[in-house]
């Protein structure tokens, strides 16, 4: 009985020594994650930022094909409704 009571013991023991592992691992894999977020959310900035640059070069370099002319048309009424919503809602 006693020797049943020490293995019980020792299982115990392994199992908590386990845990406390899984436990730091498990810390870990969260640490690595929120810097993965992070680094994805600046990686996206950057390539906003990318592409505004591009545009922007597009646009010094003049407009050649009409299919240009469209696409800036139709950012530029992207950017007035974006404009016309925000003073909509600074009017409330």
């Amino acid at each position: 009985m006693e020797q049943a009571l020490v293995r019980i013991t020792e299982k115990l023991q392994l199992v908590a020594k386990q845990h406390q592992g899984m436990k730091k691992e498990l810390d870990k894999l969260k640490a690595d994650h929120a810097a993965l977020l992070q680094r994805m959310k600046e990686q996206l900035e950057l390539n906003i930022s990318l592409e505004q640059q591009l545009e922007a070069a597009k646009l010094s370099n003049g407009i050649t094909s009409s299919g240009e002319k469209k696409e800036l048309e139709r950012k530029l009424n992207q950017y007035i409704r974006e404009i016309d919503r925000c003073i909509a809602l600074l009017a409330e």
